[in-house]
């Protein structure tokens, strides 16, 4: 049978069991009085079931939803972290390098101001480092 023929069913009880219940002569019949209140608490249990269904529906499409749009948001952070990642490692790179040179031919009062250079620069690369490790494990590559 139909949902729709079930609840026109239902409907069509209730609305008897109400005729009934208003009837003088049936009106002392614990019997009868108790079937119609529970037929009309079963009618009210199953409507509300019917709408809890349909909330819990929604919001599980909503959570649906948004589940995919926080794992696109999560790997476009991944993407943009591994990205931005090398793009800094490159010139640091260099920076470095060219830092580590100038200190092997300059011993004079330089020296100290590319020290600073290249142990800052040092410690930059070892965030970005840090930071493109985290975006590995965080995208499932790591090694």
């Amino acid at each position: 049978m139909p949902q729709h023929d079930i609840f026109k069913h239902e409907k069509d009880i209730l609305q008897q069991a109400q005729k009934i219940a208003t009837n003088a002569q049936h009106k002392n019949n614990p019997l009868l009085l108790t079937y119609i209140q529970l037929t009309m608490e079963y009618r009210r249990l199953y409507l509300n079931s019917k709408a809890l269904v349909k909330m819990s529906d929604r919001q599980q499409n909503k959570l649906l939803k948004t589940n995919e749009i926080l794992e696109s948001a999560n790997q476009t952070k991944s993407t943009f972290l591994a990205n931005m990642s090398h793009e800094l490692r490159t010139p640091l790179n260099a920076i470095l390098g060219y830092s580590e040179m100038l200190m092997e031919d300059d011993k004079t009062e330089c020296y100290n101001d590319i020290d600073k250079i290249h142990t800052s620069g040092t410690h930059l690369l070892s965030l970005v480092n840090n930071l493109l490790d985290l975006s590995k494990i965080e995208s499932g590559h790591a090694e």
